[in-house]
């Protein structure tokens, strides 16, 4: 079988994790994958979660992972989480920020851009957008510009996550972790959950930062989820 190294001492073989040879399992999976950069996710998501779970574990198979800090950190996650399904393929494609950001822009019509320049207008207009930019002055090549141009800080927001999901044909779940405000809920991207289509799961920490959420579930440690895997609790929180 294809043997697929994830780093120098782990490797992915028929959809299970070794490390140094040993397969990594639900009680010691936070141990092994720190070296890839996963972490436990925090305490008051995970008692979040065990309110919403039949299973309550010892050892939570929740996990978080940092994809980047700069001002692509939504994109950078998004593209970690598409390349795990990329991986058997014969001929996988591996994304980038830059390609979903392409995407993105390459998705907005002229009748597009004016139906969402009137949202961000509305939002300008209540002290709701913080961005620098101007809604009522920019065109529609210059807002795909922004977009594209990883050097400005474009974040993901609700309207472009919306976007993205329809141009890539998947759910994307949000869960809030604010510590300073002690918020932990869903966020609401104002999209409805597809089961036919596959997940991705991300933290939105300090409505500043996204990471990426993923489960451990048997030996492996999930990232892109079909309606199967993804966690009861999850979809017991969204709905």
């Amino acid at each position: 079988m294809d043997i697929y190294y994830l780093s120098e001492n782990i490797y992915l073989r028929d959809d299970k994790l070794y490390r140094n040879n040993k397969l990594i399992k639900k009680y010691d999976w936070h141990k092994k994958l720190s070296e890839l950069g996963w972490t436990k996710l925090s305490l008051p998501l995970i008692k979040l979660l065990n309110t919403y779970s039949d299973t309550k574990y010892k050892n939570s198979q929740y996990g978080m992972l940092e994809c980047g800090r700069d001002g692509s950190c939504f994109f950078h996650c998004i593209a970690y989480a598409l390349n795990t399904n990329e991986i058997y393929k014969d001929e996988p494609y591996v994304y980038n920020s830059q390609d979903l950001r392409n995407i993105l822009a390459n998705s907005i019509t002229n009748k597009l851009f004016d139906e969402i320049i009137e949202i961000y207008k509305i939002l300008k207009d209540n002290d709701e957008l913080y961005d620098i930019w101007n809604p009522y002055t920019i065109k529609i090549q210059e807002f795909k510009n922004l977009i594209t141009d990883e050097n400005n800080v474009f974040w993901g927001d609700h309207i472009l996550i919306g976007l993205l999901m329809k141009e890539l044909n998947i759910n994307i779940i949000i869960l809030n972790s604010n510590e300073f405000k002690n918020i932990y809920n869903i966020y609401n991207t104002m999209e409805q959950y597809d089961p036919e289509k596959f997940t991705i799961l991300l933290i939105y920490e300090n409505e500043s930062h996204f990471k990426l959420l993923g489960h451990f579930q048997e030996t492996n440690m999930i990232t892109y989820f079909s309606h199967r895997t993804l966690p009861k609790e999850i979809y017991k929180m969204f709905k």
